[in-house]
């Protein structure tokens, strides 16, 4: 049998979409990063969703990172997001602000 050739989605691993490939169960993310590649994966290397979406395995929303790298991008990332709303909540109470003087 073929490794290279996934036979079907066998499962979910924390959210994960898993394939099997040849014998092995491997998470679709990372064997697509692997073909990318044309090597394995080293155990210290992480496939970051660029995205965000963990379901999105095109080849152009992965990125391939050390361990510690893709805590400080998802730890930045998860920053980014909570000021983001943070924001928009002050600039949604401005405006009422605004209004009620104009009132």
């Amino acid at each position: 049998m073929n490794p290279n050739i996934i036979l079907k989605t066998t499962c979910m691993r924390a959210g994960y979409r898993c394939v099997r490939v040849g014998c092995y169960v491997i998470e679709e993310h990372r064997h697509i990063m692997q073909k990318h590649l044309g090597r394995l994966l080293e155990k210290w290397e992480q496939v970051h969703h660029i995205n965000g979406n963990i379901l999105d395995n095109r080849i152009e929303n992965l990125t391939l990172t050390s361990k510690k790298d893709h805590w400080v991008i998802t730890r930045l990332e998860k920053e980014v997001t909570r000021l983001r709303e943070e924001n928009r909540k002050l600039n949604e109470g401005l405006r009422k602000q605004e209004k009620q003087r104009d009132s």
